[in-house]
């Protein structure tokens, strides 16, 4: 095992409070599917760390690469996708593209999302009296998997 994948890895579980946790099948969770899936990247060893972190399989590596060819910084992409389980959270920011909404915006009701739930809910409110930050906050915990839809 080279040096720079064991820094990583030691990294990584001095970071985690339940490094290894359960993933969602019960299994052991562990970050190195992420951060394999983002070598060859531009990301940085540091970046893929923090992108990584408690993540149980590549889904946060399959946000940011969703994210290729947008005009989100490597950061922003990283922020939008930590803690992802899949492309959600791209898939949001992407169908707001033609809105009013800025890169901020976008990034900020789409972060944790499992899908468009938070861009639907913005777009819904289209036409309404609330400005848009307003909207973004009401939006924020749409689709995001903290209650049942309801």
């Amino acid at each position: 095992m080279s040096d720079r994948l064991l820094d990583e890895r030691v990294r990584l579980c001095m970071n985690s409070d339940e490094y290894p946790h359960s993933g969602p099948d019960g299994g052991v969770c562990s970050p190195e599917k992420c951060m394999q899936s983002l070598y060859g990247t531009d990301y940085s060893t540091d970046q893929r760390t923090r992108l990584c972190q408690g993540a149980c399989g590549t889904g946060p590596a399959d946000c940011v690469k969703s994210l290729y060819g947008t005009d989100y910084s490597l950061d922003q992409r990283a922020s939008v996708c930590q803690g992802a389980r899949g492309a959600g959270p791209a898939d949001c920011v992407k169908s707001l593209y033609g809105t009013d909404y800025s890169l901020d915006q976008r990034a900020s009701v789409c972060q944790g999302a499992r899908d468009t739930g938070p861009a639907d809910c913005l777009k819904n409110l289209t036409g309404s009296n609330y400005s848009l930050d307003q909207r973004v906050q009401l939006c924020q915990s749409s689709g995001h998997g903290l209650h049942d839809g309801h």
